[in-house]
């Protein structure tokens, strides 16, 4: 399966906060189609060195999917390794610091052979939109809020305006030696086609938006860059830092192939022997 992806859009900013905790990786705005994974990252709300951890894992990203052959696939193994070394960078900044209250969610995203394998942890999300139908993945919050919601006490509808709507219940940080680190949702896909876009962004951006407005704006334009302009717009009032990747998938080679792979979401922690399955999409 080849991907080639076309424009990459993306915006880290402030918004009405007193400092920016938010991080991304490549951190610029118009990256080259030649990248082929991303990184975004918040630091989580009421530590005092959020930035700390945002940075440090899209550093820590950085440095390991450079040093890892992923072209070819990316399984679920490769994930665990560079999931481990992010957390253990994590783990050195506590020691250097001698600080370990900071934490920060994580949103990744990288386009391979073998399709795309899109992971999080906490409550940034990752978005893949299809022309004329709408939303046609959007990973799971790891939130307080979520687990109600799925547990039938709260509505959809209710969750937006909860006063613990921004409690998250996993979080990448330092960990002592006895700790468990928390889990990443790993969905690897191979259904991608022609004209497909990913948003990768924090809840500093979806928080503007309800998913319909979403999923017109990036199903039904025809130019991906307004549509994205629209975004940055309307985030600009946002409360929050707000920070976003935009990928456009320009053309994909032998999608009959996958047209009828399954694809299956897994809840991986950082160890090898726990990886298990949560649930499979057909």
């Amino acid at each position: 399966m080849k991907i080639r992806i076309g424009q990459v859009l993306s915006f880290c900013r402030i918004g009405h906060r007193p400092n920016q905790e938010d991080a991304r990786f490549p951190d610029m705005d118009y990256p080259p189609s030649t990248q082929r994974f991303f990184v975004v990252c918040d630091g989580v709300g009421g530590t005092e060195l959020g930035e700390v951890a945002s940075t440090t894992v899209c550093q820590a990203f950085a440095k390991m999917m450079h040093e890892v052959d992923f072209m070819k696939d990316f399984t679920n193994v490769d994930f665990l390794h560079v999931l481990d070394e992010a957390f253990d960078a994590l783990d050195r900044k506590s020691r250097q610091l001698n600080d370990n209250d900071f934490a920060t969610t994580l949103a990744f995203a990288a386009f391979h052979e073998g399709g795309g394998t899109l992971a999080h942890i906490g409550d940034s999300r990752i978005y893949q939109f299809r022309k004329d139908i709408g939303i046609v993945y959007r990973s799971d919050d790891h939130s307080l809020v979520n687990q109600l919601v799925h547990k039938g006490l709260i509505t959809a509808d209710e969750a937006i305006d909860h006063p613990q709507n921004h409690v998250i219940t996993r979080s990448m940080e330092p960990v002592e030696f006895d700790e468990n680190r928390s889990p990443a949702t790993v969905y690897r896909t191979s259904d991608i086609q022609d004209g497909d876009c990913f948003l990768l962004c924090t809840d500093g951006v979806y928080g503007c938006f309800d998913e319909e407005e979403l999923a017109r704006l990036f199903s039904l334009s025809a130019n991906i860059e307004e549509a994205f302009s629209v975004l940055a717009a309307k985030c600009e009032e946002s409360s929050d830092n707000n920070t976003a990747f935009l990928i456009s998938i320009a053309e994909v080679e032998n999608t009959e192939v996958n047209k009828d792979a399954s694809v299956i979401t897994t809840s991986i922690s950082t160890s090898l022997t726990d990886v298990q399955s949560e649930s499979q999409r057909q």
